[in-house]
């Protein structure tokens, strides 16, 4: 067959082209998608050896409306900032800080089960309580950094400053404490 005949034969029968794109939609179950979902939907995309706009479409027709790469990256980095505050806490809280990442990792593995899933109202709590309170010591230590190298007049007015940054980071950790060691995040509150 020449090249002429066969594009005269994709232009009277686009059917054809469509059986191409179906076949590759339908290889792309949810188990298979579900193996992506800790990388960005490009880059799946990318692996998949697929357009981003055909796995798009694929995700909509299995039922997954978001792709869930930052929820799952939220929850791992709140499960890494729980278990810094473990090592701090010591041995007092160790047992509630367990029980609080053995719930955070089942809710991770949730959604990586049904990408849809939303988030319980005490996780989403202690997710902005780690936020605040990171976001205030990286901008607390930029503070110190600046202070130090100001003259010594202005120093007096930048301790006190600094005293109040450091109660309000301490505040901030005594936030997500509050949260972690309550028994609000219990695993009462996760139905599984």
């Amino acid at each position: 067959m020449r090249k002429e005949e066969r594009k005269n034969i994709k232009r009277r029968c686009p059917l054809l082209e469509d059986q191409k794109t179906s076949s590759t939609s339908k290889m792309l179950t949810r188990q298979v998608l579900s193996q992506y979902y800790h990388k960005p939907i490009t880059q799946a995309a990318k692996e998949l050896n697929v357009g981003l706009t055909l796995l798009k479409k694929r995700c909509r027709e299995l039922g997954i409306s978001r792709w869930p790469h930052r929820k799952l990256m939220s929850l791992q980095t709140l499960i890494k900032n729980v278990q810094e505050l473990g090592k701090e806490e010591g041995e007092e809280n160790g047992f509630k800080v367990k029980e609080a990442i053995e719930l955070l990792e089942r809710e991770k593995r949730l959604v990586e089960e049904f990408p849809d899933i939303e988030l319980e109202n005490t996780t989403k709590r202690l997710r902005q309580a780690c936020f605040k309170a990171n976001y205030k010591k990286r901008r607390l230590s930029g503070f110190m950094a600046e202070s130090q190298g100001s003259s010594f007049s202005s120093s007096i007015t930048h301790g006190r400053t600094s005293e109040m940054k450091e109660a309000e980071v301490e505040e901030e950790d005594e936030e997500m404490k509050a949260l972690l060691f309550d028994d609000s995040f219990s695993s009462s509150t996760l139905l599984f």
